[in-house]
């Protein structure tokens, strides 16, 4: 049996109007912004994965200017494994169903036989993986076998604020950083199952948890843009301070400042009465 693995990723797809904090999103702008944290965080983690053997599937808005297009169209020098995929504007809420039609349609044409694994990982267009990430989720899906579809987390990554420059260590047990495994065939992917907040507590699907603590997976890259990803602090959180250790493991450059400046404390201070009063 064969195991095929895709990584999922919606790029500029027509979801939102509106940025977190109510301000109506230029798409140009937006997209140019966007294209900038792709090519900073995202690209460089995925085209340096130890395996690469895997398909990158992006979707993209079909009515993408020109411009953007080629230079979406370009990532696959860097990084053969990307397939772009254009959408709809009246579809593109519809991704889950793309995804799962776009990657039965590729499994098929692989050669993809009843019985085979299908893996598929869920990426953010501004976010990282660790370079291990590919491989290892290759290799314990490989190792797990059940007929029963469930998810891998790595329970343990970072998250960086790029306004303060600030990197932590947290643990987040219902990241959006899982990877489905599936028999070929009958996947739905990992958009497939609803909300990656709410797969345990509704039991739509059994998750394997990865708690190493000393090996992040993932970067979240926090930013203004974020649609509800903001601070997320426990006892367990812990400041990242070795910059060289982070290009290392991830590929990128990020700044690992102290989290004692004034504004980011204000932030942290911000988040908790945000979510005190039930807001994202």
């Amino acid at each position: 049996m064969k195991t095929y693995h895709f990584i999922l990723t919606r790029f500029n797809l027509y979801i939102w109007n509106r940025d977190k904090n109510g301000k109506e999103i230029n798409r140009e702008e937006w997209l140019e912004r966007r294209m900038k944290l792709f090519e900073t965080f995202c690209l460089p983690s995925v085209k340096r994965q130890q395996s690469m053997a895997f398909t990158w599937i992006i979707l993209v808005d079909a009515e993408t200017p020109e411009r953007y297009r080629k230079r979406i169209l370009a990532y696959r020098e860097e990084c053969p494994q990307i397939a772009v995929i254009p959408v709809r504007r009246e579809g593109s809420k519809q991704f889950a169903k793309v995804f799962r039609e776009v990657t039965a349609k590729m499994l098929a044409e692989k050669g993809a036989k009843e019985g085979d694994t299908c893996l598929t990982t869920y990426l953010d267009n501004d976010d990282s993986l660790n370079s291990e990430y590919v491989a290892t989720v290759q290799s314990m899906a490989g190792s797990l076998e059940n007929d029963t579809p469930y998810f891998i987390c790595f329970d343990y990554g970072l998250q960086h604020y790029t306004e303060h420059g600030v990197t932590t260590r947290i643990r987040y047990e219902n990241n959006h950083f899982m990877t489905a495994v599936e028999k070929a065939g009958k996947m739905k992917t990992c958009f497939g199952f609803g909300s990656h907040f709410l797969l345990e507590k509704n039991a739509v699907a059994h998750v394997v948890h990865v708690t190493e603590r000393e090996r992040p997976m993932w970067i979240e890259v926090i930013h203004e843009e974020n649609v509800d990803n903001d601070v997320k602090m426990t006892p367990d959180t812990h400041h990242v301070s070795d910059e060289e250790e982070v290009k290392r493991i991830f590929g990128v450059d990020v700044k690992c400042r102290s989290m004692a400046s004034p504004a980011f404390l204000l932030r942290i201070l911000k988040q908790i009465i945000r979510r005190a009063k039930g807001e994202r």
